[in-house]
């Protein structure tokens, strides 16, 4: 059964009473379109129609993401669609970390923990002479091959994180926190193993046309964020719920999707109570050509206790 709102009182809404809401649904529709289209090089917003009408015919959301991956696998041209999803969505984070870090001269430096590192790419794609050593660690250990031999902790699913308190100077959160059953919990126990540096990025809702902080690349992603921006917060949480739950649970599988999505004044608000102080805040929209969510890079460091 799912709670009725999220960590940060927003509400959720089951998954096929998201596609209720037209303006929703046809965003989703949109947006699907487009990824698909990505990989698959073929427009098939029919194939996407359908998989869309199949999941709002059920009447619950139990395994639905079992019970509709095989729609999903033929909408993005088969499994190797799917492969090309997740592999598109990790250049696609490099990218835009490598272009935040060349604007911003925040370069992550030092000992880095790779929380939440999913199979590692992203760290290894993002590595730099700065950085003296990385540890990845997550709570399974889904690393490529490229990156077997680094080292890798599990860490739990709640409570104390394994390590010593400021043993890290950079510990980057890629799309991390909102997948935290206690995204404050969590964020305390980065804040305490984090000796300077913390480089986050999350999906945030309650966003206007004016929220974006850099110039964006007028393509089609643009145009589908000038229509997710214009929703209002209750529709935006949907459509991101809608997309984190198609790409964590049908297309990677077996990822909790808590939906714990905030707004970008919550997630400052709890930074700073955390003694984190932003230095940047860099809002990227939709940035990613198979993630359907809007996006900020934040780069907080740690405020230094005078005794």
């Amino acid at each position: 059964m799912l709670p009725k709102v999220n960590a940060f009182g927003h509400k959720i809404v089951p998954i096929p009473d998201i596609l209720k809401d037209n303006r929703v649904y046809n965003l989703i529709c949109d947006v699907l379109t487009f990824q698909s289209s990505v990989v698959s090089g073929k427009d098939n917003r029919q194939l996407v129609k359908t998989f869309l009408d199949d999941i709002l015919s059920k009447r619950d959301q139990d395994n639905l993401a079992d019970i509709v991956r095989n729609k999903a696998v033929e909408m993005v041209g088969g499994f190797e669609g799917l492969k090309k999803i997740r592999d598109v969505r990790i250049q696609d984070i490099i990218t835009s970390f490598k272009k935040f870090i060349e604007s911003s001269n925040q370069h992550i430096r030092g000992k880095v923990l790779d929380l939440g590192c999913g199979n590692g790419l992203v760290a290894s794609g993002l590595k730099n002479p700065k950085m003296k050593s990385v540890e990845l660690c997550d709570v399974v250990d889904y690393r490529a091959e490229g990156v077997k031999s680094w080292k890798f902790t599990t860490i739990p699913t709640h409570g104390r994180l394994p390590y010593k308190d400021n043993e890290f100077d950079s510990v980057l959160a890629i799309t991390v926190l909102h997948h935290a059953s206690n995204p404050v919990e969590l964020l305390k126990e980065i804040s305490r193993v984090t000796k300077e540096k913390l480089y986050s990025m999350e999906t945030i809702v309650g966003v206007t046309p004016k929220s974006r902080t850099v110039e964006a690349v007028n393509d089609q992603r643009f145009e589908l964020e000038k229509k997710f921006s214009s929703l209002d917060k209750n529709q935006q949480m949907m459509h991101a719920s809608f997309h984190d739950w198609f790409y964590n649970d049908v297309v990677q599988g077996g990822i909790d999707v808590p939906m714990n999505f905030a707004t970008d004044i919550q997630w400052q608000k709890l930074f700073s109570e955390l003694g984190l102080n932003i230095v940047v805040r860099y809002m990227i929209g939709f940035d990613q050509r198979t993630s359907g969510e809007y996006h900020v890079i934040y780069v907080c460091e740690k405020q230094q206790i005078k005794v």
